[in-house]
């Protein structure tokens, strides 16, 4: 199987399950449910008396305004650090084939390698959280980490050579 009808279909399937995933959620809230916190909390957009993100309650467009500037900028850098920094130390730790390093020492790639671990862990731990309160607040971080992957993916493709042609006629299997 060619490589392109490979990653084609890998990328089809990933978004079908997706668009499944999304309507079967859709499909089974509860709505009607007379619990303090229901799937129907998550399932809101805005702010509202009951959306309490670790401990603040964002009940106003104000500081609903700010939670979300607060989380695109933090999935734009995520997103930036994640695309740029994280090829250069991990090719650089884990590729087998790599057996001389010219360009940090030990102890350098040492700690910076060990410290966006270690950023990345915690901040793990923060994005879980802000994702389980309210659909709409993991949507904009994704939307916001989404739209950054493409500049970045850009830029870092703008410094490769291409040879292979363009498709001139349709995509076939």
């Amino acid at each position: 199987m060619h490589i392109r009808h490979q990653l084609r279909t890998c990328v089809a399937l990933n978004g079908l399950l997706t668009l499944v995933w999304g309507a079967v959620i859709g499909y089974y809230t509860d709505s009607s449910s007379g619990e303090a916190y229901s799937m129907s909390n998550f399932m809101r957009f805005g702010p509202s008396r009951s959306l309490n993100v670790m401990g603040m309650v964002v009940d106003t467009w104000k500081a609903y305004a700010l939670l979300v500037g607060g989380i695109v900028l933090y999935r734009i850098v995520q997103t930036w650090v994640h695309e740029i920094a994280h090829p250069i130390i991990g090719f650089r730790i884990y590729d087998p084939d790599k057996k001389v390093i010219d360009d940090f020492t030990r102890i350098e790639l040492q700690l910076y390698g060990n410290l966006m671990y270690l950023f990345d862990s915690v901040r793990r731990v923060f994005m879980t959280m802000l994702s389980i309160t309210q659909i709409d607040v993991a949507l904009w971080g994704t939307l916001a980490g989404e739209i950054t992957s493409i500049f970045t993916i850009r830029k870092l493709l703008s410094v490769k050579k291409f040879t292979c042609e363009e498709l001139q006629q349709p995509l076939q299997p």
